[in-house]
């Protein structure tokens, strides 16, 4: 034990034990809410953090490299083979460096899923390392810069350049009355329409902000986001690109979930024994597996964006759900799978103004 030589010398030294103490003690509250959340042992949470620690301090970064065509959308297979490569080595505790430089093309949708992905990989793991670099190409660069995806990490502010034809991403974990608010004022000043022309947007997205609660995957959802969504106004094409990711289930899975007997039924009435992934996505589009008992607010979504797309209010529909897509051009089965359900779409000045929407 120390000697103490005065009184002052003795107050010093008790005020150090007595922080060291403190410090100790919030330490070990952090590693026991840590540990609840991810239903493991204080132990185990330790283990995690020192096997991190050990690899960063050896400075054994494994770096990967997304495709140069960055976009699920229009790149899936590619891109989410990257993506099962990032969490895979984060799940073994890698380090991990992104190297983003040979990016040429990119869309918003693979920015959403990565939030997604580390949020997924923060259910399931206490810590991880990551780091990365930025793509060289200036209008790449300055999409992730505008996007608002750069907030979910640590980085300079310097790096965010908000604009006033973007709506950066918004993430929740309930449907924000207010966000979809926003939402439609934005559509209203850039459109130059009235509040009547985005009430079917507003059912839209405050529906499938609802179908996320249901669709929920895992018991943290009230720590992290269920959705993900982004809107970037086009002023040359007169449009507004919207992407809105669920990360729940998926649309697949959900229906095998709750409705497999119903959808059995229905394809056996049609001829069909054997269906895909897609087959249940383009079958749930068009109200094949609703109830006569099911109430008025549910499962209305699907049908619903359906037939704004069949009327022309809404353009360019995109939906990936695990292995599902269904695209305007076509309707397949990928090699690789999403967890959730991914959806994008345009409206123009001739789609929210239309005469024939109904």
């Amino acid at each position: 034990m120390k000697k103490v030589k005065n009184k002052m010398q003795y107050n010093r030294l008790s005020k150090r034990r007595f922080e060291k103490k403190i410090k100790r003690k919030k330490h070990k509250k952090e590693l026991i809410k840590l540990a609840i959340q991810q239903k493991k042992s204080i132990l185990n949470v330790k283990r995690n953090k020192l096997k991190l620690h050990k690899k960063a301090n050896a400075e054994d970064f494994i770096e990967l490299k997304p495709p140069s065509h960055f976009s699920i959308i229009e790149n899936p297979n590619e891109t989410l083979t990257f993506f099962e490569s990032l969490e895979s080595n984060l799940l073994n505790y890698d380090p991990i460096y992104i190297n983003m430089s040979e990016i040429s093309r990119m869309t918003v949708d693979a920015l959403l899923y990565y939030i997604s992905i580390l949020q997924h990989i923060k259910t399931k793991l206490s810590a991880y390392i990551l780091k990365g670099s930025f793509p060289e190409d200036e209008e790449t660069l300055t999409l992730m810069k505008r996007s608002g995806f750069l907030r979910y990490f640590k980085t300079s502010e310097d790096n965010i350049n908000t604009h006033r034809d973007y709506v950066e991403i918004k993430s929740g974990n309930i449907a924000d009355n207010q966000v979809v608010k926003d939402i439609c004022l934005f559509v209203m000043e850039k459109m130059k329409v009235g509040r009547v022309k985005t009430q079917k947007l507003y059912d839209i997205i405050f529906e499938m902000m609802l179908n996320t609660k249901q669709h929920a995957y895992n018991a943290n959802t009230n720590k992290y986001d269920n959705w993900l969504l982004f809107l970037k106004f086009n002023p040359d094409k007169s449009n507004i690109e919207f992407i809105f990711l669920d990360k729940g289930f998926g649309i697949p899975q959900t229906v095998r979930k709750n409705k497999l007997e119903i959808a059995v039924k229905w394809f056996s009435k049609i001829g069909i024994t054997e269906f895909s992934e897609t087959d249940l996505v383009d079958s749930a589009l068009k109200g094949a597996f609703r109830t006569k008992t099911e109430k008025g607010y549910r499962g209305k979504g699907l049908p619903k964006i359906n037939q704004y797309f069949e009327n022309g209010y809404i353009k360019s529909l995109n939906i990936i759900s695990k292995k599902a897509c269904i695209t305007a051009e076509n309707k397949h089965d990928l090699e690789k799978e999403i967890i959730g359900t991914l959806y994008s779409w345009k409206i123009t000045k001739d789609s929210i103004n239309g005469n024939n929407n109904y």
